[in-house]
């Protein structure tokens, strides 16, 4: 998918929003939405973004909503964002022991190849605008990230399991960590 913000790829009508990799413009908004959600926010988020690892959703433009594709004067605000990282990445950090910066968030060093959209990814962090929430924006970005990897996974707390559950992940507690699940979509188990 182009990082062009009017892209049809990025349409996404079922949920009312436009999905896309975000940009280093988005990275303030980014940051916005996951402190909203008291999400840690990764150390190399402007990593992330530049290897096209977050995702962000907003509101579409009258251009975007009326089926053109122009290139729209004005953004409209980020109503929600996700933030990947490629599993051979987590696995090399999860090696390296390199989380500066929460528990289960790992520092990724990636590079941007032709193939990063076959790899599988886990889901570092997920998150709406409060006001937003239950309207299908976090769905309609795990969607999105679904279309470019084979699989994914996610780790999180109980409370938010009917929101994976929804989305059809398989889901199994963390191995010696009780209070934290695992889901997975895609893939073989």
């Amino acid at each position: 998918m182009s990082n062009d913000a009017t892209s049809p790829d990025a349409l996404n009508h079922g949920a009312g929003v436009v999905v896309r990799e975000a940009t280093d413009d988005d990275r303030m908004g980014v940051r916005r939405v996951l402190d909203a959600a008291m999400l840690d926010v990764r150390a190399d988020l402007r990593e992330r973004i530049a290897v096209g690892d977050v995702l962000v959703a907003r509101e579409p433009t009258r251009e975007e909503t009326a089926d053109c594709v122009e290139t729209a004067d004005r953004e409209t605000p980020i109503l929600g964002a996700l933030v990947l990282v490629r599993r051979n990445d987590a696995e090399e950090d999860a090696a390296g022991d390199d989380a500066t910066h929460g528990d289960d968030a790992i520092h990724a060093d990636a590079t941007h190849d032709d193939t990063a959209h076959v790899h599988d990814a886990h889901i570092d962090a997920v998150a709406v605008r409060r006001a937003r929430r239950g309207q299908g924006i976090g769905s309609a970005l795990v969607r999105a990230a679904a279309e470019r990897h084979a699989r994914l996974t996610a780790e999180f707390d109980p409370g938010v399991r009917p929101f994976y559950d929804a989305l059809d992940f398989s889901i199994a507690p963390v191995e010696g960590d009780s209070d934290r699940l695992r889901g997975r979509y895609g893939g073989e188990g």
